[in-house]
């Protein structure tokens, strides 16, 4: 499968939208899209804390937005299982 393949496939499984948090579900279209496009170096956990910075200006203030960091976490992870499910 190509990457726009899995991210279509995690899209069509309502992955993102699983969660009732809007800032949540454009973090994790946002991963999507930057794997698409750039690849699974975008996965990393190191480039989670990145992302949150980028986007929320510190982790501390992507907590504010978007709930506690395990919780974080997990979605980014469940993200990660769905990719490589097959």
């Amino acid at each position: 499968k190509t990457r726009r393949d899995r991210a279509d496939s995690v899209r069509e499984a309502g992955i993102a939208g699983a969660h009732s948090n809007e800032a949540m579900k454009e973090l994790l279209a946002a991963i999507l899209s930057a794997y698409e496009s750039r690849g699974e170096g975008k996965l990393s956990t190191k480039k989670l804390g990145q992302l949150l910075t980028a986007r929320f200006g510190s982790v501390g203030e992507s907590k504010v937005h978007l709930s506690d960091l395990p919780t974080i976490r997990d979605a980014f992870f469940g993200i990660h299982r769905e990719l490589y499910r097959d």
